[in-house]
């Protein structure tokens, strides 16, 4: 029998065992309880509320039925309801947990912790309308929703309450083979009209941990997986119509290109699985695909600091808890990520310039070190195709885990997709993971390396994490070396949650400068240190009105290797909930006076930061308000406001409306009102033969974002989708100035340059105009002003409109029928209503304006089987 030696929180425990017995007859999964198995039985029924009235009695009887042949695990569930009529339903595709459980239906759960390790276990839920939502817990307490199995399940309502069948294949779960074994178990029930959660075991609100507070589901023997391979294929194909007016030279504003070429693709990959034994697996894809056709938000992003994206990919997403550390070392995205720079070109340009210097010539020709408008350096990214990808994912009796990945991609050069995986430029990438389960499986050390060969890259990394005190007291960490800069970087964090109201924690980061793991991992700059510690005060015991609460104050320091202030923050938050379901919440902070070194990008390309910039004390708060929103109709509103020492100002509105008629239909609007208004804000950096300048521009900011989501469900397999999205950016810039190290460190950021004004040397030395202008004959000498400057996104609308109908035809397997319809405007404002039906309609052609639109119409299908 598979047994810890040390069971955490074993006393609590007693009594919560449930011995599970063979069926030679297994049950028809339809609902009922009929079956003959279900009668000989002996149901569970010692259920216990953990929410609202924490360890009390339930209000509804609940038995739980389980029994088990050599291929699945089945549950039956009688979830008695003195008025069935108030049980409430909810349709929304399968997975959709705050669409259909949550607490916005009645729905009941079984969770198996089948390695008995107190840290990894599997959840099965349906709720009332026979959805269903399947997730991965590890690490005790984290939740991974993106985890799938293939299971079955089927509900009825009758005159007693409501019944659930449920059927779990054993090929969905690792265990480890023994005579006779023994598993983590717990049951949960949630009855949405009462608010009220109730489980199989239970421990007051305070006490840490998930899975480590499971109860045992022993008896079970003779069982294996019934399949040892599994096989996905895919088929996509679309059809793009693109009529897009775009500038093809900045040197004349007028330069359209009128493009209305129509674009037909097709896609196509696998994904295969070998299950070596129970507890381990080879997972290996060709071309992986995203889970259903999706796309990245539309993103702007003009910082130093990269977008993180989410994962979509089921390939990568598959068995992501072996590879996750506390530093996110293992980014999945970048296999795959378009290949920046692969794409070169010299192209004449008058308006921008990038800081390469052997380009620079004056109207002659000759190399004379002067006003460098002359030619520039375009980089692409280009398209990358994954040629195939492979992991193997395993764990021994011992708590040894060990996983393994390989992927090889190629560029996508336009051409066919057999040229591309045959004769493409391939770039290759390999991540090991390896962990060893220490005291008795509640903590574990662990050791990690990636490896970009393309970029001859490999950085390792050792990890920690411990608990101790049933879960009171945490303690994890990560070292990392980067062995090409020869560069180290370190996380360790401590927290503390002992029985009663109060908890603390503290976090360190340290990053050396120059550590690059970015190849394979996600770090959002280097040059860094930062030291966050807090404490919370929460009451889980309703005090009049007040359901629950908490108060939390949190402070964080900043720096860089050399000691530079990069920011000290002080943060007091709470939150109220009432007793009719209401939340308000709000805080106020204070971020002292400090520099920042990343604000100035001189060099794009090699990553060159100007002077560091000085920062004004900001005073900062925000508000929020949400109704009940377990009724048909519910609204959530929040307000921020900043201001700093120089009369900087930042107002930020955004209100959310939710309507549900009925348990087929959803909707929900938002919008979300952005201002800021700004002295000194950095706009670029230009190249002289005095050396770079440093521009700077008061900034008026006003950002308007839209939304509309709808969600029809016709029935558990067949849901139609849409999604609507306006956004507007209409950024005005003034009074440029150019940034002068000492005088606004020291003076109080009041410096108005001569040299913008065009007074200073470029008018005396050379003869030139103003830096600035918008005279389209006058853009030989001269930079384009930042307002028609299109590369900044100063005037930008867009609107995206995404349908998708989802169809699961049979288990497993999927139809999808996506219509998509985009349109963008840069470089001209559009406000309010009125501004909306003039973007709508507007398609001609406008100096320093683009317009970009596509159509696109694509359908998805996927099969699978197993043998």
């Amino acid at each position: 029998m598979a047994k810890s030696i040390h069971e955490p929180f074993e006393n609590d425990k007693i009594g919560k065992e449930y011995y599970v017995e063979f069926t030679e007859n297994p049950p028809s999964i339809d609902g009922f309880l009929d079956d003959e198995c279900w009668a000989k039985s002996v149901p569970i029924m010692d259920f216990i509320q953990e929410e609202p009235n924490n360890m009390d009695m339930v209000t509804e009887k609940t038995l739980v039925y389980i029994t088990y042949d050599s291929k699945s695990l089945y549950v039956a569930a009688r979830l008695h309801d003195s008025n069935p009529d108030l049980i409430v339903k909810q349709l929304a595709p399968h997975d959709d947990w705050y669409g259909a459980f949550d607490e916005v239906s009645d729905w009941f759960s079984i969770d198996l912790d089948s390695r008995h390790d107190h840290q990894t276990a599997f959840s099965f839920a349906v709720n009332a309308s026979g959805v269903r939502s399947d997730e991965m817990i590890y690490h005790d307490n984290s939740f991974d929703g993106d985890w799938n199995a293939i299971w079955q399940a089927e509900v009825s309502i009758d005159d007693l309450g409501w019944i659930v069948e449920i059927e779990i294949p054993f090929s969905n779960l690792p265990f480890y083979e023994s005579d006779e074994m023994e598993w983590g178990l717990n049951l949960t029930r949630f009855i949405q009209r009462k608010h009220e959660l109730s489980r199989w075991v239970v421990f007051p609100l305070e006490t840490e941990g998930v899975v480590s507070k499971f109860g045992h589901l022993v008896g079970l023997k003779d069982i294996f997986p019934p399949s040892k391979y599994e096989f996905k294929p895919f088929f996509k194909s679309g059809f793009a119509n693109y009529s897009d007016i775009r500038l093809i030279n900045f040197e004349r504003p007028n330069s359209h290109d009128n493009n209305f070429q129509d674009v037909f693709n097709y896609d196509f990959g696998l994904d295969f699985l070998y299950r070596i034994s129970p507890n381990s697996k080879l997972v290996y894809a060709i071309n992986p695909d995203y889970g259903q056709i999706e796309a990245d938000p539309s993103n702007i992003n003009l910082t130093a600091f990269e977008t993180y994206f989410q994962e979509k990919r089921q390939f990568f997403l598959k068995d992501v808890d072996i590879f996750d550390t506390p530093i996110e070392f293992f980014y999945s995205r970048r296999i795959g990520e378009k290949a920046w720079g692969e794409g070169v070109m010299v192209v004449p340009d008058t308006l921008r310039y990038n800081g390469n210097v052997s380009l620079c010539t004056s109207q002659g020709g000759s190399m004379v070190g002067i006003h460098c408008i002359g030619y520039d350096t375009l980089y692409s990214d280009i398209p990358i195709t994954i040629k195939g990808a492979g992991k193997l994912i395993g764990r021994t009796e011992s708590g040894f885990s060990y996983g393994l990945l390989a992927a090889v991609t190629t560029l996508n050069d336009s051409s066919n997709w057999f040229k591309q995986v045959n004769k493409g430029k391939n770039r290759s990438y390999f991540v090991s993971r390896f962990k060893q389960d220490l005291f008795s499986g509640n903590s574990f050390l662990g050791f990690m390396s990636t490896s970009s060969f393309k970029d001859s890259s490999h950085v390792f990394s050792v990890d920690f994490m411990g608990n101790f005190i049933d879960n009171q007291l945490s303690l994890d960490g990560q070292f990392i070396r980067d062995g090409k800069n020869n560069t180290n970087g370190a996380y360790i964090g401590v927290s503390f949650v002992p029985e009663g109201n109060l908890s603390g924690w503290l976090d360190y980061y340290q990053f050396d400068e120059k550590i690059n793991f970015n190849y394979l991992g996600y770090l959002w700059r280097d040059d860094y240190t930062q030291t966050k510690y807090g404490i919370k005060f929460e009451s889980y015991e309703p005090w009049s009105i007040v359901d629950n609460f908490y108060v939390l104050l949190e402070s964080d320091v900043e720096k860089n290797s050399n000691g530079m202030d990069l920011g000290k923050a002080i943060d007091i938050r709470s939150n109220f909930e009432f007793i009719n379901y209401w939340n308000v919440g709000g805080g106020i902070y204070r971020i002292f006076e400090h520099f920042d070194d990343r604000k100035i990008i001189y060099d794009y390309e090699n990553n060159k930061y100007g002077p560091r910039v000085k920062i004004p004390e900001i005073i900062g708060s925000h508000f929020n308000i949400s109704s009940d929103k377990y009724g048909q109709f519910w609204t959530t509103m929040s307000l921020t406001w900043a201001d700093n020492e120089r009369n900087d100002k930042e107002r930020g509105k955004y209100i959310e409306i939710n309507y549900k008629p009925n348990s087929y239909v959803t909707f929900s609007t938002s919008y979300d009102r952005y201002e800021l208004s700004k002295k000194y804000h950095w706009i670029e950096s230009l190249y002289e033969h005095d050396g770079y300048h440093h521009i700077f521009s008061d900034l008026d900011k006003k950002l308007d974002i839209f939304t509309f989501k709808t969600l029809f469900n016709v029935n558990r397999k067949l849901s139609v989708q849409g999604y609507l999205e306006i956004f507007a950016n209409n950024d005005v810039f003034s009074s440029y100035s150019e940034y002068d190290h000492d005088e606004l460190e020291n003076e109080g950021y009041d410096y108005d340059s001569d040299y913008i004004l065009g007074n200073g040397s470029w008018s005396e030395e050379n003869g030139f105009g103003s830096v600035y202008t918008n005279d389209i004959s006058k853009l030989d000498n001269s930079y384009l002003d930042p307002n028609s400057y299109i590369g900044l996104y100063s005037k930008y609308t867009s609107f995206v409109f995404n349908g998708i109908i989802k169809w699961n035809y049979v288990k497993g397997s999927n139809i999808y029928f996506v219509f998509s319809h985009n349109k963008s405007v840069n470089g001209l404002p559009f406000d309010g209503l009125n501004g909306i039906k003039d973007f709508m309609s507007f398609n001609k052609e406008e100096d320093w304006v683009e317009v970009l639109r596509d159509q696109t119409f694509m359908i998805k299908i996927d099969y699978w089987f197993e043998k």
